[in-house]
């Protein structure tokens, strides 16, 4: 319920304009099926790549930055 409630928090504040950077974090698991981080098609953000991280566990950080110039 809560990771449902989060997500859906996230939607509005993209649909407001007020994220300005990402840190996603891949883990290597396989869980077979999953919904996805962003189910709402009609939110879209241009993303500029920062940078990323790799971890000796295989998990690697992913960082993005909003690119509304492009």
């Amino acid at each position: 319920m809560a990771a449902t409630f989060m997500r859906l928090g996230l939607i509005d504040f993209m649909r407001l304009g007020l994220i300005d950077e990402f840190r996603i974090l891949v883990h290597p698991v396989v869980l077979g099926q999953g919904r996805p981080l962003f189910e709402d098609p009609d939110v879209r953000m241009r993303l500029r790549p920062e940078g990323t991280r790799s971890f000796g566990n295989g998990m690697v950080a992913l960082n993005y930055a909003s690119d509304p110039s492009s």
